[in-house]
């Protein structure tokens, strides 16, 4: 599978409770797959259940769509772009990771007790889910952690992916020995099996000059309660009771098409911004690129040149102008895409009175 098509899978990724997710990564991961023999990946031993406290959440809607979607992007991209090998051992298994209790995200609420490091981008769906930490000279670690059913999956399909030229190793991890290795690109990569948590964990670093440097800044994770968590977060997070209110404060500042409010924007789990504005200004933009479209073949040139003005002025939309900061800042934590100046290229064009079809179809079009 190569980068174009990688790019086209993120594209069509929706978070619709997890469903199709786990359809994409199992269809994405199916050319690894038939190239590796099935063997048993772990052995299975008794272990102490981990208590997980269920925490009431309001009901979650389909989003419109979640182009590149971080929690979306960064699975699929663990399970097919990321190559990684884990240790095949015969006489030891994994424990369950002493990380504490989840929620119903499968967050499992950890800290890095580093002040050169900073939380960032956030996505939280049902059992799957990111957060970055970005650190000095544009360095990154992502914890990811997905379903624990489709753990052995991704073990076998990644297991001889790593940089053969490197060691393998081992670390104790949030109270349970996680694999370490270096992925072909230079990168270093670690995972958790699930034990008998719900979900498994794994840690993707970016500009780390060494293996050391790797597990030094590991090592510093911390698990802490909810509430713990919740303090330490960026203060543009949006959480499940503000989302609504956030919503609101972006359309207030830019032209809305007919048929967004803000009430079409809950958050079912505590959100990064870029993660929950991506939506909000993709029914804005696509709104305003149907009332455009629709407009030009009908020959309503009222309505053509309200939608040509809100699309020509949408490099001064704030929700755009954020996101396209965070980008630059976090582009891991964004899908390391720039979504943003894609929708100002249609922006760009509507402006110039041009075709909208060829900006539109490198955006990835108005579903």
């Amino acid at each position: 599978m190569n980068d174009h098509e990688i790019d086209r899978l993120l594209k069509q990724i929706e978070f619709d409770g997890g469903d199709r997710l786990e359809g994409m990564l199992r269809e994405a991961g199916q050319e690894l797959l038939e190239e590796i023999m099935s063997k048993p990946v772990v052995q299975k031993h008794d272990v102490d259940a981990v208590e997980i406290p269920v925490v009431a959440l309001k009901p979650r809607r389909k989003p419109a769509r979640w182009l590149l979607g971080a929690a979306a992007a960064v699975a699929a991209v663990v399970a097919v772009a990321l190559p990684m090998a884990v240790f095949d051992r015969e006489e030891e298994s994994a424990v369950v990771p002493a990380a504490g209790s989840v929620n119903s995200a499968g967050n499992p609420f950890l800290v890095l007790d580093d002040p050169d490091w900073e939380p960032s981008s956030l996505g939280q769906s049902e059992l799957e889910g990111f957060q970055d930490f970005l650190g000095p000279k544009g360095s990154a670690l992502i914890v990811h952690w997905g379903k624990a059913e489709r753990y052995p999956e991704l073990y076998e399909a990644q297991r001889d992916g790593f940089d053969p030229s490197s060691e393998l190793s081992s670390m104790e991890l949030l109270g349970a020995e996680a694999a370490v290795f270096k992925r072909h690109d230079g990168n270093f990569m670690a995972m958790l099996p699930p034990g008998s948590s719900p979900v498994y964990l794994d840690f993707f670093a970016t500009d780390m000059k060494s293996l050391d440097e790797f597990t030094q800044v590991l090592s510093q994770l911390r698990p802490v309660s909810e509430q713990e968590w919740t303090e330490a977060l960026p203060s543009d997070t949006i959480f499940p009771d503000e989302a609504v209110a956030a919503a609101r404060q972006m359309l207030s500042e830019v032209p809305v098409p007919d048929g967004v409010e803000a009430g079409d924007f809950p958050a079912a789990f505590t959100t990064g911004y870029y993660q929950y504005a991506s939506p909000v200004a993709d029914a804005l933009f696509c709104g305003w690129v149907r009332q455009f479209q629709d407009a030009r073949s009908s020959g309503d040139e009222a309505r053509l040149d309200e939608a040509g003005e809100a699309l020509a002025g949408s490099r001064t939309w704030p929700v755009l102008m954020k996101m396209r900061a965070i980008e630059k800042a976090d582009p891991q934590g964004a899908g390391e895409g720039e979504l943003v100046d894609k929708y100002w290229q249609v922006g760009d064009a509507a402006a110039a009175g041009e075709s909208l079809s060829g900006p539109l179809n490198e955006f990835g079009g108005c579903g």
